[in-house]
């Protein structure tokens, strides 16, 4: 299980514990008023007390958003590629740790395009920058996976003593995605403020007193093909 190392360490400790991060401040517009909470948000939080599969592995039953940019089958959730957009959970959540694997998958010539999609946490009910509302992005582009995009949500990176408030958040590079082709795994643990987040079992990145601290999840489609399996929620102990 992912351990909490805002809560248990140290900053220096900390430091080591997850590598050397170089942070870079980004000059995406953001939304006025749209780093915190929203007062209206649409649906309860679940903070999950046991696990919760959130896709059954057949259908997009739960899901909501473009949902003719993707399709399920035989265990796979497939990004099409063909547009922007995002799928988003019906239901809203906090406090979790979510997992998931992912590949670029190879074309009927057998070829592997690596391409850009990312996963939204704590999605807001406000706009974010261009057509994606307020989220923090957990990235999955191809040699960057595990890089943080504020999207109108605030988030103080783990090396750092004040919040950011836009712009990416780059991970430790020593945490590697597995060749092109390949499914490799992702886990987010969410508590409260506190996001940390591991690629392929290795520390990846972290951030603390997140501006939002709940709302959906979501799939982003950036106009490249992306696969998804095994999307499940586990509480936090």
């Amino acid at each position: 299980m992912m351990q909490r190392l805002r809560n248990v360490l140290p900053v220096p400790v900390m430091l080591v514990a997850i590598g050397t991060l170089a942070c870079a401040l980004g000059r995406a517009p953001m939304h006025a008023g749209a780093q915190g909470e929203d007062p209206a948000e649409p649906v309860e939080p679940i903070e999950p007390d046991e696990p919760i599969e959130l896709f059954d592995g057949e259908s997009l039953d739960g899901w909501a958003g473009d949902t003719a940019l993707f399709e399920a089958e035989d265990g796979v959730l497939r990004c099409t590629g063909e547009g922007r957009g995002i799928l988003k959970t019906e239901q809203s959540y906090t406090g979790y740790i979510l997992t998931l694997e992912w590949r670029w998958p190879a074309d009927d010539n057998a070829r592997v395009t690596t391409g850009d999609a990312g996963v939204f946490l704590h999605v807001g009910p406000g706009q974010g920058v261009n057509i994606w509302p307020q989220c923090i992005e957990v990235q999955l582009e191809h040699g960057n996976a595990g890089d943080f995009w504020l999207v109108g949500v605030a988030l103080t990176p783990f090396d750092a003593d004040q919040p950011q408030t836009s712009g990416r958040v780059m991970r430790d590079p020593a945490a590697q995605e597995n060749e092109a082709g390949q499914w490799n795994t992702l886990s987010v643990l969410c508590d409260g403020g506190y996001i940390e987040v591991q690629i392929n079992g290795e520390p990846a990145n972290a951030g603390f007193d997140a501006a939002r601290t709940q709302g959906p999840i979501a799939l982003q489609s950036e106009g490249d093909a992306i696969e998804y399996r095994n999307i499940q929620l586990a509480p936090l102990e």
